[in-house]
């Protein structure tokens, strides 16, 4: 995976999913690259583990160990009506602003699962396709990735030449 905006590359990782109807397991690396190494020099692996219900990813759990700088490790387990989330070393005391309320956590998926749900948003068809709300709790933070349906385009990428749809 490559992330960017426009010309300019921030991240570069690996990502692999299995999905059932029932369940899934999702594990990416990553690390910044180009501009985004400038800004900051962050690497580390993920893990996402969930159930599948009514066709929608509800995640169970989640790890993001970073493996350069604070090296900080994020475990967060969604259980019972809470989602608990712990930070090593800790976070500081800006937790945003406001902080995410246990609502708000509880109606959010952790920032793999959206990875994986953002794709399922901007995979369906041509008129059908971008059109919806990612909401994310990353163990700190609560934030919402809105997409619309732009239009067709032609992509010309190592890995794939083609028609596309833009978002």
């Amino acid at each position: 995976l490559r992330a960017r905006i426009g010309p300019l590359e921030l991240a570069r990782g690996t990502f692999n999913a299995t999905i059932t109807p029932d369940s899934y397991v999702a594990d990416a690396t990553y690390r910044t690259s180009g501009i985004g190494a400038a800004l900051s020099n962050d690497a580390g692996r993920t893990r996402s583990q969930g159930r599948v219900v009514n066709n929608t990813m509800r995640p169970a759990s989640f790890n993001n160990k970073e493996s350069t700088g604070r090296q900080r490790e994020i475990d967060m387990r969604w259980s019972g009506g809470t989602v608990r989330a712990v930070s090593n070393p800790p976070w500081g005391t800006n937790m945003g602003s406001p902080p995410a309320t246990e609502a708000l956590k509880l109606e959010s998926v952790d920032p793999l699962t959206g990875l994986m749900q953002l794709s399922l948003l901007t995979g369906r068809g041509e008129g059908r396709a971008c059109g919806g709300t990612v909401k994310i709790f990353d163990g700190k933070r609560r934030y919402d990735i809105r997409t619309r349906y732009v239009g067709p385009v032609e992509v010309s990428t190592p890995a794939y030449k083609g028609p596309a749809i833009r978002c």
